[in-house]
């Protein structure tokens, strides 16, 4: 259902239509696709077959941290965040942005310490245990 959603979204989009406009469903789909650690997975898969742009897909991804934020879901922003925190030269408007992001991340009291990454995950996950939105993209690529 997620799946589809985002999927529907996305073609929507590479057909002219605003990805802002969508931004607190496609945050809301992949917060139920994706655990914290993976959500970087969906969100580059998904930003990437959107728009070719570096900056937008930079703006995007930032929208959906904050969209992330907003809604409580704070370890999926964070983890999204703190990667966008990594890039240089972003412009002054986006930086500031995710500043004041970076900002509400690390004053947060409910927000554990630390958010595993995909080389940090349980001994117990197989690749079988990959994100749905990564099985249906891998499908996708596959039919065409």
């Amino acid at each position: 259902r997620y799946g589809e959603a985002l999927l529907e979204f996305r073609n929507s989009i590479q057909k002219g239509y605003s990805p802002h406009r969508v931004i607190g469903p496609m945050s809301d789909c992949l917060i139920h696709l994706h655990e914290p650690r993976h959500v970087l997975d969906g969100v580059n898969g998904l930003t990437a077959e959107m728009v070719q742009s570096t900056k937008e897909r930079f703006n995007i991804t930032l929208s959906l941290a904050e969209q992330m934020w907003k809604t409580g879901n704070e370890e999926h922003a964070a983890a999204i965040a703190r990667h966008l925190a990594e890039f240089k030269g972003v412009p002054k408007d986006y930086r500031m942005r995710l500043d004041a992001l970076l900002q509400s991340i690390k004053s947060s009291k409910t927000l554990k310490k630390h958010i595993p990454t995909p080389d940090t995950q349980a001994p117990d996950e197989t690749p079988s245990s990959r994100s749905i939105f990564e099985r249906i993209r891998f499908l996708f690529v596959r039919r065409l």
